[in-house]
């Protein structure tokens, strides 16, 4: 018996990442991310008969700015750091080959409710005394894929390279090229613009994590996407 507790005690302290998939630094927001980024790898982005395995089409409708936020000039998200640089008729799903209400598991920015909401969206919004969904209760959020598309042994934030110029009637669609963005979404670089013809869909959502990183939760999920291995993360605070 003390050799099998000694045993277990070992894994604990020296492997937590093999009982704990997420770092831990508050029990309420750990359940919060731990149960997000299940939903999304097996129901959200996945068919749950192939879970791990993300529809590359639903990703992309998932993560496309239009149809996360509900806030047509982009002055007044959730994530100020592209501001004043996307609006939402620049990605108009209605007129891609992406997504119909029958293959994914979720609903797109309908212009009303919260389906735009990305915490309703995964079942973690605050929810006021009166059943609705109250926004200014919700824990910060963040959700990003990232992976090593092009195979140099660096993993950066995924990004969906458009790279079409929407006066011309092209929009992203399921054949565009994932690719990966070592300056992050939004960047002023060619890996995922959002400016100048280059209307390319990073693969994050949320808001920016605050910079004491010892207030936030971070759950993860190994996945494929396009045959990419990749990670999702899940971050709460």
């Amino acid at each position: 018996m003390s050799i099998f507790l000694l045993t277990v005690a070992f894994v604990f302290t020296f492997a937590p990442n093999i009982a704990e998939p997420f770092s831990d630094s508050g029990t309420e927001n750990t359940v919060v991310a731990d149960r997000a980024a299940s939903q999304l790898v097996a129901g959200t982005l996945a068919d749950p008969d192939r879970p791990y395995v993300l529809d590359k089409a639903c990703t992309i409708a998932f993560f496309a700015p239009e149809n996360l936020d509900g806030d047509p000039d982009n002055d007044a998200d959730l994530n100020s750091s592209n501001d004043d640089q996307l609006t939402r008729d620049r990605f108009d799903i209605s007129r891609a080959d992406l997504w119909t209400d029958s293959d994914c598991n979720f609903e797109v920015a309908n212009g009303s409710g919260d389906s735009d909401y990305l915490h309703a969206r995964l079942g973690v919004a605050g929810i006021a005394a009166d059943g609705s969904v109250d926004r200014a209760l919700s824990p910060g959020l963040q959700i990003e894929i990232r992976g090593d598309a092009d195979d140099d042994g660096t993993p950066n934030l995924l990004c969906l390279e458009a790279n079409e110029d929407p006066d011309s009637n092209q929009y992203p669609n399921v054949t565009s090229t994932i690719v990966e963005s070592a300056d992050g979404a939004f960047d002023t670089g060619d890996d995922c613009g959002a400016s100048d013809g280059d209307y390319d869909i990073p693969f994050q959502a949320g808001e920016d994590p605050p910079e004491d990183s010892g207030s936030v939760v971070v759950a993860r999920r190994i996945v494929t996407i396009d045959g990419i291995r990749a990670t999702v993360f899940v971050r709460v605070w």
